[in-house]
């Protein structure tokens, strides 16, 4: 069983359904990450370009805090809104 460390790396990126959050999600995803993409408009579980997709609007702190994915030593995360 793999420990916290060797874990896949996973990168949560708000944004990640155009633009600058796009292009950050499309690069990390080459380097390696298992990456998760938020959205406003997108059907939680999609996918899109190789990167997992959930509905997160992060305008609304309980939206962001539904969403939020817990901390590993392999993970980052950008805000790109």
């Amino acid at each position: 069983m793999p420990t916290a460390l060797h874990a896949p790396k996973t990168a949560f990126v708000t944004g990640a359904s155009s633009g600058i959050g796009k292009a950050a999600a499309l690069a990390l995803a080459r380097a390696g990450y298992r990456v998760v993409g938020t959205s406003r408009k997108v059907d939680s579980g999609e996918v899109r370009d190789g990167i997992r997709m959930i509905a997160c609007d992060v305008t609304s702190d309980a939206s962001v805090v539904a969403q939020w994915p817990p901390r590993t030593p392999n993970s980052v995360a950008s805000n790109c809104w």
